[in-house]
């Protein structure tokens, strides 16, 4: 039941992207959108396509009166159950409650600015939210993976990296230097954990049909990318705001001296 699910979303996607690119259909637009760096990892179209299904979403649930902070809340509970689940073994249970989760933490945003309910504390909610969301999964795997020596580093790795992704970016949007770069954002983080966690376990079948607790290579391979260019990303972040604030405090001091 929940593998036939893997092909049907993975059919919602590619129709939505399809509409996105043939029919002319009007994308998502708003500051974060506009602002995402193209990367080979998750294809521009793809998350048109997505944020198109999630604006549908959006809709629907203000039909029948769910607000931003509900989705927000919601999001927290469903990422927290997804890692419950993933430290249990249950990872493509996993993987869709994640993918549901992250879902509802799109659609917070899109719900405050339709509804003209936006403001800086729900901001601070969604942000706080994001940032556990964000570790969440890689929580469960940990324990998960915790007689893995290896796997256990590289969810480790791919942890600090996310929160680092996030964490510069946040530093630099209080020090008014916006820093949206780099090839691992928040999003194709989640899509690629996302995908890891759902065919991972399917193609242990093949890989490795006698193991009792399957180390799942597809997703390791997932959590590699992850968090090496996580790692790479959040360099080029402090790089590019480091250099923004250097050249911002050379010129306060040059027009002092004037």
């Amino acid at each position: 039941m929940i593998e036939r699910l893997l092909p049907l979303g993975a059919a919602m996607l590619v129709g939505g992207t399809v509409a996105t690119k043939m029919r002319g259909i009007r994308r998502l637009r708003d500051a974060r959108t506009d602002k995402m760096a193209s990367s080979p990892f998750v294809p521009r179209p793809f998350v048109e396509a997505g944020f198109q299904l999630a604006r549908v979403m959006a809709h629907g649930a203000m039909r029948v009166g769910i607000t931003a902070n509900v989705c927000t809340a919601l999001s927290v509970v469903l990422s927290v159950a997804a890692a419950v689940l993933v430290a249990r073994g249950e990872l493509i249970f996993g993987g869709w409650m994640l993918l549901l989760g992250s879902s509802l933490d799109t659609l917070d945003g899109i719900i405050a600015r339709e509804t003209g309910t936006a403001s800086d504390a729900g901001e601070l909610l969604d942000a706080t939210a994001d940032r556990v969301n964000d570790a969440a999964a890689f929580l469960g795997l940990l324990y998960y993976y915790r007689e893995d020596s290896l796997a256990f580093v590289l969810v480790c790795i791919a942890l600090v990296g996310s929160l680092l992704v996030s964490y510069v970016r946040a530093k630099g949007e209080a020090m008014s230097v916006d820093c949206a770069v780099g090839w691992m954002q928040r999003h194709e983080r989640i899509i690629w954990l996302c995908l890891g966690l759902l065919i991972g376990p399917l193609a242990a079948r093949w890989i490795e049909p006698d193991a009792v607790t399957p180390r799942c290579h597809v997703l390791l391979g997932a959590l590699t990318v992850i968090g090496f260019f996580s790692f790479v990303t959040a360099v080029q972040r402090t790089r590019l705001v480091y250099r923004a604030l250097v050249v911002r405090r050379d010129s306060t001091r040059d027009a002092r001296r004037a």
